[in-house]
């Protein structure tokens, strides 16, 4: 019994441990006014020493996921809470949701193992993978109903590429590519899975169709035309039906499009240095070239072009390439430009019309809804701004006097690309911040209501 009663006292000792070390409030723990508009909805504390140098973080629309080496957080920023935690044997290489967030697949190392959880954390099945050291997976990719997961595999010394192809826990096909020298790009799957499309590259850039038994069904490669030492498809999109697709390859120096039966238009990016933004949907692609051209090409191949800028690319040190924002129906975009070393926002309608034009310092995240734009500004202190269709600033907030809720950029990136510290639904957005304290690492949720018309 004395036994019992001390086991009893450890288990709350430890729980209470992990209690301290993690801690969920609804309160907001500073005395800070906040505008009208503005509402705390939650906050979430971790220890930073157990985090250390991995703690990584990624946006995947309202959600928001840590990565602790062997252990996953996820937060839904729209109710500023933690919905899913879960720890792995192994430490964790590559995730992915699918398309409803019902489920998410992980992959580690040490052991090399695969599982799908579903969206409360529960473990459906996990599959073991060779005891290879040499090869450790590089993308993986879930089909929209959580039935199919395609796992890309590389081989470091010899950049040899392996695909599986797991249904329900089982494998159902394996493929090795031939080439001793080819590198993984990017993996994408349809909806049902009947249709999966492998990029790879090296001396050349290289598309394959799977079926949904993982046999191929055609292969698609380009002569490299770039002056880049090596080629590999960057991106790559296969509509739900998969009767539409389109892959970005060769350094952005390209893009083709396909369906099932083959690639039926290959579109270069010449003269233009390269591809700087695409979108990917059901009916159309968008492409914007670094020389100021905008493109449209549909699923039978018909192509629209617009002149939007003489100019080029906004490049930071510190973040990479800038992207342009094609979002929603595209019939607005944005593009960022540096001119006379000026760095501006350009808002443009879809013919490529510029409706206004702003000098910015340093972008991190921006959305286009309902005809306005937000903007969220500086890396520490923070803006927010509102410009409706005419160039007009209808809202804004300045987080430089919030010091105890803003600190560094909200996210670690392990490649350049922009922040996500906001999510838009509908005329609300969604405000997540990062705050380090010594070994604490602070996260603050917000919604701002009704502010995007």
């Amino acid at each position: 019994m004395k036994k019992l009663i001390e086991t009893i006292f450890l288990i709350a000792l430890v729980m209470g441990c992990i209690q301290e070390e993690q801690k969920q409030t609804n309160t907001l723990p500073y005395d800070l006014e906040l505008p009208e508009e503005v509402e705390f909805i939650g906050s979430y504390e971790m220890e930073r020493e157990s985090l250390g140098s991995s703690f990584v973080a990624f946006s995947e629309d309202f959600l928001i996921t840590i990565l602790e080496k062997s252990r996953i957080h996820v937060f839904d920023r729209t109710e500023g809470k933690k919905i899913l935690e879960y720890a792995c044997q192994g430490r964790i290489t590559h995730f992915a949701f699918s398309s409803d967030k019902e489920y998410l697949v992980i992959s580690t190392v040490n052991p090399n193992n695969i599982l799908l959880l579903n969206k409360k954390g529960k473990k459906l099945w996990e599959y073991k993978l060779e005891d290879d050291e040499e090869y450790q997976v590089r993308e993986i990719a879930i089909s929209g109903d959580g039935s199919l997961v395609v796992a890309g595999l590389g081989a470091f010394e010899s950049y040899r590429t392996r695909i599986y192809f797991i249904k329900n826990g089982k494998l159902i096909k394996s493929y090795t590519y031939p080439e001793l020298e080819t590198y993984l790009g990017v993996i994408s799957t349809n909806y049902e899975g009947s249709y999966t499309v492998v990029g790879t590259g090296y001396l050349d850039s290289k598309i394959t169709l799977f079926d949904k038994n993982g046999e191929i069904l055609w292969e698609y490669k380009w002569k490299r035309r770039s002056k880049a030492l090596f080629s590999n498809v960057t991106k790559a999109f296969i509509s739900d039906d998969g009767t539409f697709g389109a892959a970005i390859y060769d350094g952005n120096c390209g893009a083709c499009f396909f369906n099932e039966r083959g690639v039926f238009y290959d579109y270069e990016a010449d003269p233009a240095p390269f591809i700087v933004s695409s979108h990917f949907d059901e009916k159309e692609v968008v492409l914007l070239n670094g020389d100021g051209r905008l493109s449209y090409i549909d699923r039978r191949g018909i192509k629209k072009e617009y002149r939007v800028w003489n100019g080029r690319v906004l490049y930071s040190p510190q973040h990479g390439l800038y992207d342009a924002e094609i979002l929603g129906n595209r019939e607005y975009i944005i593009v960022l430009t540096c001119d006379d070393n000026k760095n501006s926002v350009i808002f443009l309608n879809r013919e490529g019309e510029m409706l206004w034009k702003k000098e910015i310092k340093n972008i991190i995240d921006f959305y286009i809804v309902n005809n306005r734009v937000l903007l969220y500004e500086d890396t520490f202190k923070g803006n927010i701004s509102i410009i409706d269709q005419g160039g007009e600033v209808v809202w804004s907030w300045s987080l430089k006097d919030y010091i105890d809720i803003v600190g560094v950029s909200l996210f670690d990136f392990r490649t350049p690309q922009f922040y996500k510290v906001c999510y838009v639904e509908e005329s609300d957005v969604f405000l997540t911040t990062k705050l380090i304290e010594g070994n604490k690492v602070k996260l603050f949720f917000f919604k701002i209501n009704d502010v995007l018309g």
